[in-house]
């Protein structure tokens, strides 16, 4: 929960707000140990899905916008990103965040196992599904990271958010989460009729 100088409140979506949740703001109390690292964290981590959406935009005006070549392009930069995540789950249950661990696991894992049958469907690892799911999560990600980074750098506070980034935050997710779960779910069917896949789970 995000509360502005007047006292209004606004939701985050159930995601993991590394920095939002961190000890204070940076301009206030200096950087402590704690701050150093989630600003590394969270900057390490934008770069890295930032990396995955230049690269599949380059494929998709490679290709001609053809999405199915995008999960080949993003290909190791997309997983280390995604890999990366599972320090967050470290953060809740360390007590680094105020995030429920549980919820925290859940998301973390959920994209875990797209990117495991990614890996092991190559059926499935190229069609549009995959790509459009590529593509949202970089898009979602690089301004969570962003927002993040900002909360811990900045005064805080709906004040203290540079209005771009904000905005982005806020805007894009409404769009973007149902075009990734509808990503992950077509995924996932095509990878569960995928003989190759199959095989490989048994």
């Amino acid at each position: 929960v995000i509360k502005g100088k007047k006292g209004s409140v606004f939701n985050s979506p159930p995601r993991i707000a590394v920095a939002l949740r961190a000890r204070a703001p940076l301009a206030r109390v200096g950087m402590g140990a704690l701050s150093m690292y989630l600003v590394l964290y969270n900057a390490s981590c934008m770069l890295g899905w930032a990396s995955a959406l230049v690269l599949a935009v380059q494929s998709l005006l490679a290709t001609g916008g053809d999405l199915t070549q995008v999960w080949a392009a993003t290909g190791l930069t997309l997983q280390v990103s995604q890999w990366a995540m599972c320090l967050e789950i470290v953060h809740a249950a360390t007590g680094m965040v105020r995030s429920p661990v549980v919820t925290v696991f859940l998301q973390v894992m959920s994209r875990l196992v797209l990117v495991v049958v990614c890996l092991l469907s190559p059926a499935s690892s190229a069609t549009w599904w995959c790509g459009m799911m590529a593509i949202s999560w970089s898009l979602v990600e690089v301004p969570r990271y962003a927002f993040y980074l900002n909360g811990l750098l900045g005064p805080g506070g709906q004040a203290g958010t540079l209005y771009p980034v904000f905005w982005l935050r806020y805007s894009l997710f409404s769009i973007l989460y149902p075009t990734g779960i509808s990503g992950e779910v077509g995924t996932m069917l095509t990878a569960l009729s995928d003989p190759v896949f199959l095989v490989r789970v048994r």
